[in-house]
């Protein structure tokens, strides 16, 4: 999930690029690519849950919650590529592109289903990866800020203006908090029972950073909290909307929220959330449908300015069917 800093200092860039490229020929611009309002991966087996837009190569980068892997996403033809394979990667949740940095970053948990699965409730790991060659630069265990007997698992990441990084984890009432420098980690902040979810349920889902805040989505209960970076322990439910299921976030170009609300809820398809008052409050705006046998998880904002979903098949994954041959992502409307 982008900041809208992140995305603005990206915007002007490649349109001086742009406009120093018409200055020296103006034969020798290169066009975006055209990106389709649906896109078809045909990769057996892949089950993508987590997605995010590098826009420097203009491609979606996804994370396998089966294959223990991150690939790329040819936005024309749908064509996938593996990227990264890491032995330290489970069931891959989050996927960050940090361009400024040339950082991948990839969350993992495990559901006890992928390739390399050692046992459900295990794993918090966060990898910082080279954006352009996929070599590992930092392998982070996210378990050791916490006791070891705690049941975790890291899904997905956002990242403040000086390159902190923060992850939620679905099993224990935490955010995580990479310093961006020395990669130190340490417990943003533990939100006890309100951040604890229900049995056999999940808790702390998507984030984004927004205005000096984190917000951030629970599943099971479909609450939303804001977070101030300044001071994580005066966190505070944002009066909103309830969105059980509630799973990925990303901000629009508008500096809105869509909220993805996954095949667990009673609603699944994406929910345009604004604020006037800082995230204190949020109104929702508008709703997309999605069919619940796609199971909608992450939302990506990509070079053209709209915002686009993923739909990961994941009930089949839960039901134990490992065989969909097809997966898609969607231009939300």
């Amino acid at each position: 999930m982008k900041t809208l800093i992140t995305r603005h200092i990206l915007v002007f860039f490649l349109l001086l690029g742009i406009l120093q490229s018409c200055k020296d020929d103006d034969d020798s611009v290169t066009p975006t690519p055209t990106i389709p309002e649906v896109i078809t991966i045909s990769e057996i087996g892949l089950y993508p849950e987590g997605i995010d837009f590098n826009t420097i190569n203009n491609q979606f980068v996804v994370g396998s919650i089966t294959k223990s892997e991150v690939g790329y996403i040819e936005t024309e033809t749908g064509a996938y590529t593996t990227f990264i394979t890491d032995e330290n990667l489970a069931s891959v949740t989050g996927v960050f592109t940090d361009e400024i940095r040339n950082h991948l970053l990839v969350a993992s948990g495990d559901l006890g289903f992928s390739t390399n699965s050692t046992a459900n409730g295990t794993v918090a790991y966060l990898g910082i990866y080279n954006l352009e060659t996929g070599e590992r630069i930092r392998a982070i265990d996210l378990t050791e800020v916490l006791p070891s007997d705690t049941a975790v698992f890291a899904n997905d990441i956002a990242i403040d203006p000086d390159g902190n990084i923060y992850v939620t984890d679905s099993f224990a009432p935490v955010i995580y908090k990479v310093d961006g420098n020395s990669f130190e980690t340490s417990i943003f902040v533990d939100g006890g029972i309100d951040f604890t979810p229900a049995p056999m349920g999940f808790g702390l889902n998507g984030i984004v950073y927004i205005d000096g805040n984190l917000v951030v989505c629970k599943t099971d209960d479909g609450a939303l909290f804001r977070i101030p970076i300044a001071d994580p322990s005066a966190y505070e439910k944002i009066d909103a909307p309830i969105f059980i299921g509630g799973d990925g976030l990303e901000l629009t170009a508008d500096g809105d929220i869509i909220l993805v609300e996954n095949s667990l809820g009673q609603n699944p398809g994406t929910q345009l959330l604004s604020s006037d008052d800082g995230w204190v409050s949020a109104t929702l705006d508008s709703s997309f449908a999605i069919d619940a046998e796609k199971f909608p998880t992450t939302a990506a904002l990509a070079s053209n300015g709209e915002v686009y979903v993923l739909n990961a098949y994941l009930g089949k994954v839960l039901n134990g069917d490992l065989t969909q041959e097809t997966f898609s992502i969607l231009q939300i409307k």
